[in-house]
């Protein structure tokens, strides 16, 4: 299987997982239109914390040589990092990633 079928099974698998849900966001473009200069995205939302929750979002770029030779790249980011406590969790979230 190609890097561009391997790429594409995962983002079907991904969007069967989150049906139903706001969680998966695909940003684009579609695999066979990706490039080196703008490749394949998608955004999941999540929920993080205990008692001090924040919405997350994880950015995932899909490389163009993306699984064979590359890990994909995670970008956390916060819609509304409650103060000092949100933007630990938010820095933990990064590290974690």
């Amino acid at each position: 299987m190609s890097n561009k079928q391997q790429r594409v099974a995962e983002l079907k698998a991904l969007r069967r997982e989150y049906a139903g849900t706001d969680a998966f966001e695909f940003l684009g473009p579609k695999v066979p239109d990706a490039t080196i200069d703008n490749p394949t995205k998608m955004k999941i939302h999540k929920q993080v914390g205990g008692e001090l929750t924040i919405p997350l979002s994880v950015v995932v770029t899909m490389p163009e040589n993306y699984p064979s030779e590359a890990a994909p790249i995670f970008k956390v980011e916060s819609g509304d990092a409650a103060g000092e406590e949100g933007g630990a969790l938010l820095d933990r979230a990064q590290a974690d990633a």
